[in-house]
């Protein structure tokens, strides 16, 4: 095993993030909830513990190509129009159904899972301000 060390690197795509060699964030963390579930899910090959799709990575994938390229994001996610959520605003019925089913491989957001995202889009280009905030994170992920 190769020895990797922990440190921020800004401003890379998705592919770009996930050929680096260093460890993320998300990966020290599992090691830290658990060294036999990272060996299973990031160092065994094949996996023995495969990584399961959720909400929160969708959102974190979604914001991280809106922070590292504001432009790409046409082709990570796509907003879900109201008309085809049910009267309660959920994800569900035929015209949900088709809808997504007519989007594969996008992640699917309401306009309200995606206004936050994009505010940090607008945000990111101020440099102190995305100094402070990286600073903030980092604390709250210590």
């Amino acid at each position: 095993m190769t020895t990797r060390k922990a440190r921020h690197v800004p401003n890379l795509t998705l592919q770009q993030y996930h050929a680096r060699p260093e460890w993320s964030r998300s990966q020290l963390e599992s090691l830290r909830e658990s060294a036999p579930l990272f060996r299973g899910r990031y160092i065994a090959d094949p996996p023995i513990f495969p990584f399961k799709r959720s909400e929160a990575l969708d959102h974190g994938t979604v914001a991280h190509e809106c922070l590292s390229n504001p432009a790409g994001l046409d082709g990570v996610c796509i907003e879900i129009p109201l008309d085809v959520l049910n009267s309660q605003g959920h994800r569900k019925g035929a015209a949900w159904t088709e809808w997504s089913e007519a989007h594969p491989g996008l992640i699917q957001l309401k306009a309200e899972e995606l206004e936050p995202i994009k505010w940090m889009g607008a945000v990111a280009p101020f440099d102190r301000i995305t100094r402070l905030f990286d600073g903030i994170v980092w604390l709250l992920s210590c």
